[in-house]
C-alpha cells in the first residue's frame, strides 16, 4: 500500500465525513491483527455467501481508520450489491475515500463511477482526468481504460493513434493487463500477439498464461509447457487457468488422470467466479463418481453459471430438467427454453438438443420437422458431429425432409468421422442391412469394433451378434459374443440384455468344459437359464426395447421357466405391445396366435392382416405366413401368384425356410 502523506488522510476524514453511517465500530473485527492482512483475509471470506457479512465488517473497520484498500474494497461492494445494497453514491464516497488516501485503484474506480450513468452526478470530464493520473502513476487497468475512451472518442476526442501510445507504453512500463491489450489488438498477427501475451504473462498477469496455454495444449502443441503456465496462472489467482487445469487433470491430458484432483481445482475456480468451473462442479455433483451426487445442488450451479453467461450451464440444465431427477421436478418448457437460450447464445450442441425436441414434439413442443432440420444442419456445419447422425437419420426415415439414403449415409459417415460413436452404429447398421446402399458386412463389423472399443456400448451390442453369427468375415466367437452382450447390459444397453437373454436361454456362448478323465462320462450340456432369460427379456422390454418383448412372450407362451406353465392371455399382451412398437416379429407370432386360436377365438383374417403388418415391418416369418394363407385361400382370396412374391420377399428378410420352398403352381 502506498504511504499516505498529511494531506492525504485529511481528505480522507473530509470523505468520511459526508458517510454517516460509518462511524468508528466499537468492535474490532481484526482483533489486533495487522489491517492489510485482515484485509487480505477477507478477500476469500467475501466469496462465500456464508461469512460475506464478517468481509463487510473488515472493510468497514479498515475504511473507519482511514485504510484506502479497504475502502476500495468496501465501495465496490457496493457497485455489485455483495452483501449490501446497490448503492452508487455510496460506492462513489468509498472511492473518493480511497484516491484521496494515494490509492490509485481507488481513483481508478472512482473514474469509472463518476463516468457511470448510475452515478448521482456524472462528471466524465474528472473522470478523465483520474484515468490519466493513475496512468501516469503506471496503472495498467487506468491506461487501458483511458485508452479505450480515445479509440472510440468516448468523453473525449476520438485519438486512435493516442490510443495505441497509451497501452503501448503501459506495456513497456510493466503494466501487464496493458500488455495483454496490445496482444488483443494484435490478433490480426499472430507473431505479434504471441509475444505480447509472453510479457503480459511474464509480467504476472495470470489470465495471459492462461491464454498462452490454451493455444498450447491442443493437438501437437506443447502440453508440458501449457501445464507449467496453467499452474502459473492457476497459482496467480486466474480463475479460468484453474479451470482449465482441472479439465487436463481430469482427462490425463500430459498429467496421470486425477479426478479427485480435478475436482478440487474446479470448485476452487468455482469459489472464485469461473462461471464454466462451477459448470464443472455441477457435472460431477450429478455423475456422483467422485463426490456424492447431489442433483439439487448442481442445479443451482448449473443456474448461476447459464445466468452468468456459460451456455454449455444452460444446455446441461436443460437436460436435467427435460426429464427431472432426485429432487428435481421434470420441466419441459423450461428446459426448451434453455434448449433455446444456449442455441441462441450459439451453443451448437443446445441447437442440436433443441432439434431432438422440435423432431418428436417433445416437452409440450409442436412439431416442426423443419425448424429441427435446419437446426441439426446449422449444427453438423459448424463441427457438431452428433447433429450430423441426427440429420442423417431425418433423411434416411423421410421424415419432414426427402428421404435420401445416399445423404443419409454421407452424414453418418460424417458423424462417425467426426466423432459420434452412436453415428458409426448407425452408419454399421446403414450398410450391414444394405439399406438403400449396396450392403458391406465387414465394413460394418468395423465400425462396431471402433465404437465398441471407443466405449460406445451399442457397438459392443451389434459387434457381439456379428461375432455370435460369424458374419462380416468375423470367425464365430460365440463366448466373446456373450461377454460383449454382458459389457453392454451391464452399462444400460438394452440390446445387450435382449442378446444376452437370448444365450441364457438356448445355453449359447458358454466355454467348453475340459475333456473328461480317462475313464469318465463326458459331462453333460449345459442347461438353458429361462428365469436369467426372462429377468433381461423383462429389463429389455420394460425399457422400450420390443424385441425384448417378443421374446419374453415366448417364453411365457412355451411356459419355459415359468413356475405357472404356459400363459397365452399375457403372451398375446406382450407381443400386442410388440407389435404396436413396430416390431415385425411381435405381429407376425401374434398373427399366429389369432391363426391358430391360441388363447383366443381363431381369427384367420386378423392373422392375415397381422402378417401383412409383420411383412411390412421387415419379418420374414410374417410375410412366409401370408404366402401359406395367399396359397390356401385362408384370410384372403387364394393368389399363387402374391404367394410366390410373398416368398420371395420372406427369403429377402433373411427366412431361410421361404428360400427353400418348392415354387407353387398358380391355381387356374
Amino acid at each position: 500500500m502506498a504511504p499516505r502523506s498529511a494531506l492525504a488522510l485529511v481528505l480522507a476524514s473530509l470523505a468520511l465525513a459526508v458517510v454517516p453511517s460509518l462511524a468508528l465500530a466499537q468492535d474490532d473485527p481484526c482483533a489486533g491483527r495487522d489491517v492489510d492482512q485482515c484485509i487480505e483475509e477477507a478477500g476469500g471470506l467475501v466469496l462465500d455467501d456464508a461469512t460475506v457479512a464478517q468481509a463487510i465488517a473488515i472493510y468497514r473497520h479498515a475504511c473507519n481508520h482511514l485504510n484506502p484498500e479497504g475502502c476500495r474494497h468496501l465501495g465496490e461492494l457496493y457497485v455489485v450489491g455483495r452483501g449490501v445494497p446497490v448503492e452508487m453514491q455510496r460506492a462513489i464516497a468509498m472511492f473518493e475515500t480511497s484516491c484521496a488516501g494515494m490509492d490509485q485503484r481507488g481513483c481508478f474506480d472512482l473514474a469509472r463511477g463518476l463516468a457511470s450513468p448510475e452515478a448521482p452526478t456524472p462528471d466524465v470530464p474528472r473522470a478523465i482526468r483520474l484515468l490519466q493520473s493513475a496512468c501516469d502513476a503506471h496503472l495498467g487497468e487506468a491506461c487501458v481504460e483511458l485508452a479505450r475512451r480515445y479509440r472510440e472518442g468516448d468523453g473525449v476526442t476520438a485519438d486512435a493513434t493516442r490510443a495505441s501510445t497509451l497501452i503501448e507504453s503501459a506495456c513497456d512500463g510493466g503494466a501487464g493487463v496493458a500488455c495483454v491489450a496490445v496482444a488483443e489488438a494484435a490478433e490480426s498477427d499472430p507473431s505479434r500477439a504471441a509475444t505480447f501475451w509472453q510479457r503480459a504473462c511474464d509480467l504476472g498477469e495470470s489470465s495471459a498464461c492462461t491464454h498462452q496455454a490454451v493455444a498450447l495444449s491442443g493437438d501437437g502443441g506443447d502440453v508440458a509447457r501449457a501445464l507449467e503456465l496453467l499452474t502459473r496462472g492457476c497459482d496467480g489467482g486466474d480463475a479460468l487457468a484453474c479451470n482449465h487445469l482441472g479439465e487436463m487433470t481430469e482427462q490425463g491430458h500430459g498429467v496421470p488422470a486425477d479426478p479427485d484432483r480435478a475436482f478440487t481445482l474446479f470448485h476452487q475456480a468455482c469459489a472464485a467466479g469461473e462461471p464454466l468451473a462451477c459448470t464443472n462442479v455441477a457435472r460431477m455433483l450429478v455423475a456422483g463418481t467422485v463426490v456424492t451426487r447431489n442433483v439439487a445442488a448442481a442445479v443451482v450451479l448449473y443456474r448461476r453459471s447459464c445466468d452468468a453467461g456459460a451456455l454449455v450451464a444452460c444446455d446441461s440444465l436443460g437436460q436435467l430438467l427435460a426429464t427431472g431427477a432426485e429432487g428435481v421436478s421434470a420441466d419441459g418448457p423450461g428446459a426448451r427454453a434453455l434448449y433455446e437460450q444456449a442455441c441462441t447464445g450459439g451453443l451448437l450442441l443446445g441447437c442440436h438438443h433443441l432439434a431432438l425436441v422440435l423432431e418428436h414434439a417433445e416437452l409440450g413442443a409442436t412439431r416442426d420437422t423443419r425448424r429441427a432440420s435446419e437446426l441439426f444442419r446449422r449444427a453438423c456445419t459448424g463441427g457438431t458431429a452428433v447433429a450430423c447422425s441426427g440429420l442423417a437419420e431425418m433423411h434416411a426415415l423421410g421424415r419432414g425432409v426427402m428421404q435420401d439414403f445416399a445423404l443419409s449415409l454421407s452424414l453418418y459417415r460424417e458423424g462417425c468421422t467426426g466423432g459420434d460413436l452412436a453415428g458409426c452404429v448407425a452408419l454399421g447398421e446403414i450398410l450391414e442391412e444394405g439399406r438403400g446402399v449396396p450392403a458391406d458386412a465387414a465394413v460394418a463389423a468395423g465400425l462396431y469394433q471402433h465404437a465398441c472399443d471407443a466405449g460406445e456400448l451399442g457397438g459392443c451390442a451389434h459387434y457381439g451378434l456379428m461375432l455370435q453369427s460369424g458374419t462380416g468375415g468375423l470367425t464365430a466367437d460365440p463366448v466373446r459374443a456373450r461377454e460383449l452382450y454382458t459389457r453392454a447390459c451391464d452399462g444400460g444397453e438394452l440390446r445387450g440384455c435382449n442378446s444376452l437373454g437370448y444365450m441364457l436361454e438356448h445355453a449359447l456362448g458358454l466355454p467348453p468344459p475340459p475333456p473328461p478323465r480317462r475313464g469318465h462320462r463326458p459331462p453333460p450340456p449345459p442347461a438353458p437359464d429361462f428365469v436369467g432369460a426372462r429377468g433381461l427379456y423383462e429389463r429389455a422390454c420394460d425399457g422400450g426395447l420390443m424385441r425384448g418383448c417378443n421374446n419374453l412372450a415366448a417364453l411365457y407362451l412355451r411356459g419355459d421357466g415359468m413356475e405357472d406353465g404356459p400363459d397365452p392371455v399375457h403372451a398375446r399382451q406382450l407381443f400386442m405391445r410388440a407389435c404396436e412398437g413396430q416390431n415385425g416379429l411381435g405381429c407376425s407370432n401374434l398373427g399366429q396366435l389369432y391363426e391358430l386360436g391360441t388363447g383366443i377365438t381363431a381369427d384367420v383374417v386378423r392373422a392375415g392382416q397381422l402378417y401383412e403388418r409383420a411383412c411390412e415391418l421387415g419379418a420374414g416369418a410374417g410375410c412366409y405366413r401370408l404366402a401359406n394363407l395367399y396359397d390356401a385361400g385362408r384370410g384372403v382370396d387364394r393368389d399363387a401368384d402374391r404367394a410366390r412374391q410373398l416368398r420371395q420377399e420372406a427369403c429377402s428378410h433373411g427366412y431361410a425356410a421361404a428360400c427353400s420352398a418348392p415354387p407353387v403352381t398358380p391355381t387356374p
